[in-house]
């Protein structure tokens, strides 16, 4: 639905709360919706928001977040 596109997934960090969301349009011959998604996530105390990573490894979206030690 997003088309390997991972600039349509962003994420957010209010606290400790990480909300990732994303939308898209999705089309076919006779069929056009939009499509939208978010997700809320409890970060650990000592998770490093300031150093939180998107990347794409092959096919999947990863969003990392460092611990701090």
């Amino acid at each position: 639905a997003f088309q390997g596109d991972e600039s349509r997934i962003n994420y957010n960090i209010s606290g400790r709360k990480l909300t990732v969301f994303g939308s898209s349009n999705v089309k076919d011959k006779r069929f056009e919706q939009d499509i939208a998604f978010s997700q809320d996530f409890l970060l650990p105390y000592n998770a490093d928001t300031a150093y939180i990573k998107k990347k794409k490894e092959g096919n999947k979206l990863v969003i990392e977040v460092p611990l701090k030690a």
